[in-house]
């Protein structure tokens, strides 16, 4: 709401980003970018380097 009072168009302006992929990023508005952090892909990994 903030960045719409002030003028700024979403995506062309501003963008906003947030981690572990939730459904609630699904129904944001302006849209949610998200990364997915798979911890247990990365856990057996870091598991499997250290072995």
């Amino acid at each position: 709401d903030v960045a719409a009072e002030r003028g700024l168009c979403i995506p062309n302006d501003l963008s906003v980003v947030g981690f572990d992929n939730t459904t609630e990023s699904t129904s944001m508005n302006p849209p949610l970018s998200t990364v997915d952090q798979s911890i247990e892909a990365m856990g057996a990994l870091a598991v499997e380097i250290v072995l």
